[in-house]
């Protein structure tokens, strides 16, 4: 999971939709950590981005998960 910080308007969506994996700091979103499962609330978090600055990739592979292209 990785979060673009340039692309981030800091709306919370994430941090709502899936609490414990991203925190807000200085206006901005970023992942607690950068490997997580890519569970239902992480994959809907990246789904919720309005501005689609929350990725989801396969670790190994890097096929994109989410947000659906």
């Amino acid at each position: 999971m990785a979060v673009d910080r340039e692309r981030c308007i800091g709306s919370g969506i994430c941090v709502g939709t899936a609490p414990g994996r991203f925190v807000l700091t200085g206006g901005r979103s970023g992942p607690v950590r950068a490997f997580v499962g890519p569970d239902g609330a992480v994959l809907d978090a990246a789904e919720s981005c309005p501005m689609e600055a929350v990725t989801v990739r396969e670790r190994g592979t890097g096929r994109l998960l989410a947000p659906e292209e």
